[in-house]
């Protein structure tokens, strides 16, 4: 099996139907297309999957030559990790592999074309990104705005590329009763936490928040308050009369403590989550 994870344990799907295939993957991965399988005849998918929580791990294997077609969910991030037959992802001017020594970050702003040689494996991290800005805001100790992209490439053979396969293979090892998912809900969410924290470890474009020595400071408890009701009402008409009567100071101090530590004003960052939320 790719990268030796202890899915085995996990129930399997199996298929020789190329449309059932198309339709399972879709409900596991992404919307897909099998646009090609060589030996049609001789086609078989099979697939075991384990969830934690916003985080999926599948892991198909491909009997015959096949290629296909998927636009990524947006709301997801996606790190494929390859076994001895590389799996190739092309987009409009580029492509990636996913290999035994080489992990694919997929951003989903793209359509790829994914060709799969015969007898390839892939296990796939599907992680909820709402879930992974969340968890790098709790770390960071603040907001951080703009978007979070990836380096596509990732090296599995040092490095954070490695941590995150070796939590990979912890994670699963612990869990190779799937029963164990469903009776310590606990230990799902300290599992979930440890893959956040190995998949913020690689590099992308907000790498420099985690080493910001502005998050070792003690933030106003003003700050907290503010950003608390602000989550707690993004779908409410709020002004910033509300704002600063939940705040208890004035507008000039408000806005410089935002500023120094959340990077943007209160209504920006309310505007910011909003959009996220839609």
């Amino acid at each position: 099996m790719a990268m030796g994870l202890p899915l085995a344990r996990y129930p399997t799907f199996s298929t020789r139907s190329v449309d059932e295939a198309a339709a399972r993957l879709a409900g596991a991965l992404a919307d897909c297309r099998i646009v090609r399988a060589e030996e049609r005849s001789a086609f078989h998918l099979e697939m075991r999957q384990a969830r934690f929580g916003d985080v999926a791990l599948v892991w198909n294997r491909y009997a015959t030559e096949t290629e296909l077609e998927t636009p990524l969910d947006d709301d997801y991030v996606y790190c494929n990790f390859g076994g001895r037959a590389p799996t190739t992802q092309r987009w409009a001017d580029g492509s990636i592999e996913s290999a035994h020594d080489q992990c694919a970050v997929l951003q989903a702003d793209r359509r790829y074309g994914i060709e799969r040689p015969a007898g390839s494996e892939l296990v796939v991290l599907k992680i909820r990104r709402q879930a992974v800005r969340r968890h790098l805001e709790a770390v960071a100790g603040r907001h951080v705005r703009g978007t979070l992209e990836f380096q596509p490439n990732v090296t599995t053979s040092e490095g954070p590329g490695r941590a995150l396969k070796r939590t990979l293979e912890n994670v699963l090892q612990e869990f190779d009763d799937p029963a164990t998912l469903t009776g310590r809900p606990e230990l799902v969410r300290a599992r979930q936490q440890a893959l956040l924290d190995a998949v913020l470890a690689l590099p992308h474009s907000k790498s420099h928040a985690l080493r910001s020595a502005r998050y070792h400071e003690v933030e106003p408890a003003l700050v907290h308050r503010v950003e608390d009701y602000l989550h707690a009402h993004q779908a409410d008409a709020i002004g910033i009369a509300d704002v600063l009567r939940v705040a208890g100071c004035s507008r000039t101090t408000l806005f410089a403590a935002f500023r120094a530590h959340r990077g943007c004003s209160p209504l920006e960052f309310l505007t910011e989550q909003r959009l996220l939320r839609a």
